[in-house]
């Protein structure tokens, strides 16, 4: 066995130097769902954000819909908060800007009788900052 010896160190701790803060922009993600009908409840999707931003450009499709149908639906959230009711028709997108903080949870559901509902909308992220 090796002898061993107690080494020091000196202390090579430097001021801090001047940290820069870097804003960066991502780009909107894309959440899809597809679901054949609505549960008992009228509830066809849940969703749970990771960090802040935007729900945005809202797009429904029901297979069972003819060419003047419309349907109200809502997105709410889980626990507290305001509901958005939104209506959709036959090739009607929602342009909208609704705000979503980091782990909220949110659920849409319908009160009307369709099937084979689409749903797709933009999710933006807030703009963020990092120190580098």
């Amino acid at each position: 066995m090796r002898n061993a010896t107690r080494k020091t160190f000196r202390d090579t701790k430097q001021p801090d130097k001047p940290r820069k803060v870097v804003q960066f922009v991502a780009p909107p993600s894309p959440v899809s769902i597809y679901a054949d009908k609505p549960d008992p409840n009228g509830i066809i999707g849940r969703y749970q954000f990771p960090v802040a931003g935007y729900v945005t450009d809202l797009v429904v499709h029901c297979d069972s819909w003819e060419e003047d149908d419309e349907t109200k639906f809502i997105l709410e959230p889980i626990g507290d908060g305001v509901a958005q009711h939104l209506t959709f028709g036959p090739d009607k997108q929602v342009k909208a800007e609704i705000e979503v903080n980091a782990g909220e949870r949110m659920q849409l559901r319908t009160e009307g009788e369709v099937i084979g509902i689409w749903v797709s909308f933009l999710f933006q992220v807030k703009n963020a900052q990092a120190l580098v």
